[in-house]
C-alpha cells in the first residue's frame, strides 16, 4: 500500500495548521492507512518537538528536495503556502491541502502557476465551504473534497463555571484589538470585567480561560476556518467580532455577535452593550451561549473529521 506523506512547515512554535496535520496522520494510522509527517530538517535549529505529537505520528525529516524518502506510488499532500515546492520533490503524485485559502498565491505567484499546480493535482483537499468557493475561482474543473475539522471536548467545553472575564487573542488584528480592548476596558458598564490575552498561552491554558470567560473577542483575518472562536462558542463565550471569512459558516447573528471586519466603533459598542447586561445579570444570554456550544460540536467534531478524512483518502487510495 501506498504511503502517505504530510509535508509540514517547521516553525519554531506550535501552529495550528501543523497541528492538523498531525491529526490527520495520527488518524490514517490508526485506522491501517500508512502515513507520516515530512519535515525539512534545519541545520542550524533544533528539531521541535510539537506538544501534541504521540505514538501515532511518524515523522520523517530531509535535508533536501530530491532526497526526500518518497516512493513512486507514495502520495504527497502539500501545504497550499508550499506548492512552489512542488517541482523540487521531484515527485508526480500529489495531493493540495488547503487549510488557508487566501494563502493560494503566495506572496506572488501568477494565476497560471498557480493554477498548474491544483490542475495537476490528484485532488484537492479543504477545510471550509470558503476555501472550497475559493479554489473553484481557480478552475471549476478541480476537484474538491472538505474534511471537517474537529474541537476537542475535553478541553474546549461550557463547565457553568464563568467570570466576569473576557478572552481574546493580540496576534490575530493586533491594531483593531488593541484599540477595541483599550477603548472597552475603561468604559464604566465593564469596569468588573477582566480582559486576558490568550497569545503564547497553551493549548491547555487557553482552553482553561475559554472555559471561565463568558465573552470572547474575535480578530479572525482572512482565514481558511479560524479555531479560536468555534473553539470558544464550545466554551459557552459569547463570540463577538470578525468571522475572517472561513468562519461565516458557523458565525451567525442566531449563535453570536458579528462585526463587520475593521468596524472597531461597532466592536467597542457591542463589547459594551453585552457588559452592561451581562453586569447585572451574569445568566441572561446562558439559552444562546448553550445553542452555539451544541451547534458547534455537533457540527465540528471528532467522528465527522474522521469519517470524512478516511472516507477520502479511502477513495483515492483503492
Amino acid at each position: 500500500m501506498a504511503t502517505i506523506y504530510y509535508f509540514a512547515p517547521t516553525p519554531d512554535f506550535p501552529s495550528g495548521g501543523v497541528q492538523v496535520i498531525y491529526r490527520h496522520v495520527e488518524l490514517l494510522n490508526k485506522a491501517g492507512i500508512p502515513a507520516k509527517v515530512l519535515h525539512r530538517a534545519n541545520y542550524l535549529k533544533k528539531k521541535y518537538v510539537y506538544p501534541w505529537h504521540s505514538a501515532e505520528v511518524d515523522i520523517r525529516y530531509f535535508y533536501r528536495y530530491e532526497s526526500a524518502p518518497l516512493d513512486e506510488d507514495d502520495i504527497l499532500v502539500i501545504p497550499e503556502m508550499e506548492l512552489a515546492k512542488v517541482s523540487r520533490f521531484m515527485h508526480d503524485r500529489y495531493v493540495v491541502f488547503n487549510q488557508n485559502c487566501y494563502y493560494t498565491f503566495g506572496e506572488s505567484n501568477s494565476i497560471e502557476t498557480v493554477k498548474g499546480f491544483y490542475q495537476n493535482a490528484e485532488r484537492t483537499l479543504v477545510v471550509s465551504e470558503d476555501c472550497a468557493n475559493y479554489v473553484q475561482l481557480l478552475d471549476e474543473t478541480i476537484t474538491i473534497d472538505r474534511v471537517y475539522l474537529s474541537i476537542d471536548k475535553t478541553l474546549f467545553n461550557d463547565t457553568g463555571e464563568k467570570k466576569l472575564q473576557i478572552a481574546h487573542m493580540s496576534r490575530k488584528c493586533p491594531e483593531d484589538i488593541h484599540q477595541v480592548v483599550e477603548l472597552a476596558r475603561q468604559h464604566p458598564a465593564l469596569a468588573k470585567f477582566s480582559f486576558i490575552d490568550i497569545q503564547q498561552l497553551s493549548l491547555q491554558e487557553v482552553a482553561k480561560i475559554m472555559r471561565e470567560s463568558l465573552i470572547f473577542l474575535s480578530t479572525s483575518f482572512r482565514e481558511g476556518f479560524g479555531l479560536p472562536p468555534a473553539e470558544a462558542m464550545a466554551c459557552g463565550c459569547l463570540v463577538v467580532g470578525y468571522h475572517g471569512q472561513g468562519g461565516k459558516e458557523f458565525m451567525n447573528p442566531e449563535c453570536c455577535f458579528p462585526i463587520e471586519q475593521g468596524d472597531v466603533q461597532g466592536f467597542v459598542r457591542k463589547v459594551v452593550e453585552l457588559g452592561e447586561v451581562l453586569s447585572h445579570n451574569a445568566t441572561h444570554f446562558d439559552a444562546l451561549r448553550a445553542s452555539a456550544a451544541q451547534q458547534i460540536t455537533g457540527t465540528y467534531n471528532p467522528l465527522k473529521e474522521k469519517e470524512s478524512l478516511l472516507a477520502f483518502w479511502r477513495q483515492l487510495i483503492t
